[in-house]
């Protein structure tokens, strides 16, 4: 049996078997029952006999949506015939944890002063269930109305998902900030981006 394993994976992609039962002479066995076991554990999480098409192949087809993180054990075996003796060919599948979908939130206020400190408070959660996730630096950009800019990188977020950055309000005009995750191992990329006005510090009041 001729079946090398399309390895690793990930959770919620199909296991395909795809392989073929040939004699030693290279020629295809045709019509005849191949049984297709896989087991994650130690236990056997699907069963399927299958019959091999005109040029040998096997083919089979498993979910893996609930074995994330799990190696699943693939048997094939061919009892053999009159014409034929045994066959059987194990491989291991390691199926991966899917990429996280993660959200960004912050909100900047309405306005800041020419040459203040823009404070950027903000949290990271998954977006599933708004759990908080831990440990991932944010990219903070801003970028001015004549189109200069300035990244910070913030410290990673906290137990609670909250990170932390200080911007300079450097240009009158509005400004966009953009927060950003990206190549974080487990998560998918997240951005999201607010806006908001620099404005001119207001004159002192003079008798």
């Amino acid at each position: 049996i001729e079946y090398v394993a399309d390895s690793p994976i990930t959770a919620g992609e199909d296991l395909v078997v795809d392989a073929y039962l040939k004699t030693t002479d290279d020629e295809a066995v045709a019509g005849v029952p191949v049984k297709v076991t896989v087991t994650v554990d130690g236990e056997v999480v699907a069963e399927e006999t299958v019959t091999t098409g005109t040029d040998g192949s096997i083919a089979f087809t498993m979910p893996t949506a609930d074995y994330a993180g799990k190696t699943a054990t693939v048997n094939l075996t061919f009892e053999g015939n009159d014409d034929y003796v045994a066959a059987e060919a194990i491989e291991d599948v390691v199926i991966e944890e899917a990429p996280k979908n993660i959200t960004i939130i912050f909100t900047p206020d309405d306005e800041y002063e020419v040459d203040s400190t823009i404070a950027i408070d903000g949290e990271v959660y998954l977006t599933d269930d708004e759990t908080p996730v831990a440990g991932l630096p944010v990219t903070v950009d801003i970028v001015f109305i004549d189109g200069t800019n300035v990244t910070v990188v913030s410290e990673p977020t906290d137990e609670t998902g909250s990170f932390h950055v200080d911007l300079p309000a450097n240009v009158i005009g509005e400004a966009t900030i953009t927060a950003s995750i990206k190549d974080a191992e487990g998560y998918n990329d997240a951005e999201t981006t607010e806006t908001t006005e620099i404005i001119p510090v207001e004159p002192e009041d003079t008798i």
